[in-house]
């Protein structure tokens, strides 16, 4: 409602609950009463039973505010809001209702002006009840423009965005970093394994050493787990190459040997392609020796296998690991590998972009664009979609790439499919979810299984082979969890106890 400065407040509704009969004779008295009042509209004068209730709980106590963080946050100074007397009008009982008391939406952490946020209705008390009376009810709204601050998932993601944008150069700038986003961010960077890169842009601003402890940690982890998968890399090479097998090592440090400082990028375990036929051979060579290796082996080239595997082979170069070489795939087919990995797993780890975004930006100057390009034109169209969208959420440049990436309309779906996904604390990854077969067993929690199973959009296009155009994506999602749940069905997988990890 306007000031008489010309300003605005917040005004409240005081009205009676639906069904109120007429109040009586002395409903004149508090209408006038409530006139002459200032601060919150509708709140009641004292009346025929003041008197005998100045001797109650309330008696002697100063005006307790509402919500005195109103009158002390960003904007103008504002009056607090009084308090509003809830009880009865006839006899004593009842109490204050003061605001920390009322149940209701948690408010945001730091907003740049007041909110006033909807709040539970008190519940009336006996003595309301017994006497017949229906509680009064108070509506508290903002009549002016404020600020509105959103806690939606998109917003959550975008918070990520703007933390990790540029965080894979060697000098991020740290300019535009703001301490909210940091603050809120953390903890969804700690469980995707980005905290490394957030605190590698954050160490040259302004934000206290304290709220940077728990990234700087999760960075030192990283570099110390890192380093002890790093020294298993030349003895798996080792095994298969005594078996006759050169395999080729992608993703993992295959990528993270890429980025300014180790423990920037986290990885779990070693990833190894090798020719389907050599697959029996390779698999018995990593399992001989006393020493068990963490390799994740892979028959063939994955999201690679439109392309020939001798070519792929042929094009990856040898890179100095210790007194060891190791073979790791060429720029252009180590790009086109991630940006479909990305995609096939719903784009869910914001670090797969920085990944994408680091090999754009610190190829060689003989990258090939059209190795990168060839192959299935439909894999082809995800992986530009891909880079296209390291550009837009974290600022990756793109300069030197094609118009056909570079000029990619991203449907209108696709970023906030990515965003909503980032900030899913409730999202399961393939590897730490308990086996399908196991939550068969138990039908309490199957109905979380289920929902922890359903395919986002991203990665229901991905897994049927789907167009990124404008169409609805709940089509794709519905056919994809048909489809797993089919091969569930016909090959159901051994009945396990423990989470996969």
């Amino acid at each position: 409602m306007p000031r008489g400065d010309g300003g605005r407040r917040v005004a409240g509704l005081r009205r009676p609950a639906h069904g109120r009969g007429h109040r009586g004779p002395g409903d004149h008295t508090h209408r006038s009463a409530r006139a002459r009042g200032g601060g919150l509209a509708g709140a009641p004068a004292a009346g025929p039973g003041a008197a005998a209730r100045g001797s109650g709980r309330g008696a002697g106590r100063g005006p307790a505010h509402v919500a005195p963080r109103l009158a002390q946050e960003g904007g103008a100074v504002r009056r607090a809001l009084r308090p509003v007397d809830h009880r009865s009008h006839r006899g004593a009982g009842g109490h204050l209702y003061h605001h920390d008391r009322l149940r209701g939406a948690a408010e945001p952490a730091l907003h740049r002006s007041p909110v006033l946020h909807d709040r539970t209705q008190p519940r009336a008390s006996g003595h309301d009840l017994q006497e017949g009376r229906e509680p009064e009810q108070l509506q508290l709204r903002p009549v002016g423009p404020s600020l509105q601050v959103s806690t939606s998932r998109e917003t959550q993601g975008r918070q990520i965005g703007r933390v990790l944008c540029g965080a894979w150069r060697a000098r991020p700038d740290a300019a535009g970093l703001q301490a909210i986003d940091l603050l809120e961010a953390s903890p969804l960077l700690l469980r995707s394994g980005s905290a490394g890169l957030a605190w590698w842009r954050a160490r040259a601003s302004g934000v206290p050493a304290s709220a940077l402890k728990p990234l700087h940690d999760a960075f030192a982890l990283h570099a110390l787990h890192g380093s002890v998968l790093e020294a298993k890399i030349p003895a798996a090479f080792e095994r298969l190459r005594a078996r006759g097998v050169e395999p080729l090592l992608g993703k993992g440090w295959a990528v993270a040997r890429l980025y300014p400082r180790s423990g920037l990028r986290p990885y779990g375990d070693v990833d190894l392609y090798v020719r389907p036929g050599d697959e029996p051979a390779a698999r018995a060579a990593l399992e001989e020796g006393h020493e068990a290796l963490p390799v994740d082996l892979h028959r063939g080239l994955a999201e690679l296998d439109d392309r020939p595997f001798d070519d792929v082979l042929a094009r990856g170069p040898l890179v100095r690991l210790g007194d060891a070489e190791v073979r790791v795939l060429a720029p252009e087919d180590h790009l086109r590998l991630l940006a479909l990995h990305l995609l096939r797993h719903g784009a869910w780890r914001p670090v797969w972009l920085c990944d994408l975004a680091l090999i754009v930006e610190t190829r060689p100057p003989d990258f090939d664009w059209e190795v990168f390009l060839a192959g299935d034109p439909v894999r082809t169209d995800a992986a530009a979609c891909a880079l296209r969208l390291a550009a837009e959420l974290l600022g990756a440049d793109l300069a030197g790439a094609p118009p056909r990436i570079r000029q990619r309309a991203l449907p209108r779906w696709l970023v906030p499919a990515v965003l909503r996904q980032w900030s899913d604390t409730r999202f399961e990854p393939h590897g730490t979810r308990t086996p399908m077969a196991a939550e068969a067993r138990r039908p309490a929690p199957l109905l979380r299984a289920l929902r922890a199973r359903w395919p986002n959009a991203v990665e229901a296009t991905v897994g049927r082979r789907g167009p990124f155009n404008e169409l609805p994506r709940l089509p794709f999602q519905i056919a994809e969890c048909l489809c797993r749940t089919l091969r569930f069905v016909r090959s159901p997988p051994a009945i396990a106890t423990a989470p996969e990890r």
